[in-house]
């Protein structure tokens, strides 16, 4: 019986023992890295920019370019959390399981709601308060845990993609978190996402610009960006940082269920650098179909 499965049938008493186990052989399968991130010269440290399956909970996330600063994948509260959401929620598929991670690391991390990264400064600002010396000051910013942004609301992307690539792979979904870039709505910046293995394609998975669900005109949920990626285009937009373009859309509700609907906008997802060069992106944009 696969994890989702046991978590739907089994008690609340047996819950906890039964995500011990899962944790254990997920970690015994992963592969610690130092760091995951950018260097200063904005390609992969590890010159490698993504990383399948789950994050050893001693890898530890840079998470900008221009910081020193990084947090561990110690942290495994969001795990057990998440499993007692599964059962108070009723998801019993995949499919499901996919979407409400959406909603779950809103409801883990907070939103941030003026859209700046104030992540570094909620870091540092600890370490100085609790700290008297150097010596002690970098020892606080080398224990920090992803769970240190519990309820915050500075959580960016980075994080959010780590938690969600080690929630969906304990499920045993094939996925890979990303480092790279977007061009979205005209603005490029550095950005993390996930992609993971569906039956005959990937699919690329943002849980940090997701898109919204409309009824009536007014936005009441979101779910996470979902772009196809063909069999044949995994390898390059994985290993050599091939764009990826794909139509920006909408959920509309209506009394018929909920239907996509596309915006007129496209997104542009690059992994392997923090930078789009323009005349690069110009001329993709102009060899896109023109929008209907």
């Amino acid at each position: 019986m696969d994890l989702l499965n046991m978590l739907n049938n089994c008690s609340l008493d047996e819950l906890n023992s039964i995500v011990d186990d899962a944790i254990k052989k997920a970690t015994e399968h992963s592969e610690e890295r130092r760091v995951l991130g950018f260097a200063e010269n904005l390609t992969a440290i590890s010159k490698i920019a993504t990383y399948k399956g789950f994050i050893h909970p001693d890898s530890r996330i840079k998470y900008s370019n221009w910081s020193a600063n990084t947090y561990s994948m110690k942290t495994t509260d969001y795990i057990y959390e998440f499993a007692r959401h599964i059962k108070k929620m009723n998801i019993n598929n995949i499919g499901y399981l996919v979407k409400s991670v959406e909603d779950y690391i809103n409801i883990y991390f907070g939103i941030v709601s003026d859209g700046k990264d104030m992540r570094d400064a909620y870091f540092d600002q600890i370490a100085w308060s609790t700290t008297k010396t150097d010596d002690e000051y970098f020892e606080k910013i080398a224990s920090f845990e992803i769970g240190d942004l519990k309820g915050k609301n500075v959580a960016m992307c980075t994080e959010r993609a780590a938690l969600a690539q080690n929630l969906l792979s304990l499920f045993g979904i094939d996925v890979y978190y990303c480092m790279g870039c977007i061009e979205n709505n005209g603005k490029v910046e550095p950005h993390c996402f996930n992609i993971a293995r569906a039956k005959d394609k990937f699919l690329l998975l943002d849980y940090s610009l997701p898109v919204s669900v409309f009824s009536n005109g007014i936005a009441v949920d979101f779910a996470p960006f979902q772009g196809g990626i063909r069999l044949d285009e995994i390898e390059g937009v994985l290993l050599n940082g091939v764009n990826k373009s794909f139509d920006d859309y909408e959920y509309v509700k209506n009394s018929q269920g909920i239907k996509k609907v596309s915006t007129g906008q496209v997104r542009l997802y690059k992994v392997g650098s923090m930078t789009l060069q323009q005349a690069e992106l110009q001329n993709i944009v102009a060899s896109l179909p023109p929008q209907k």
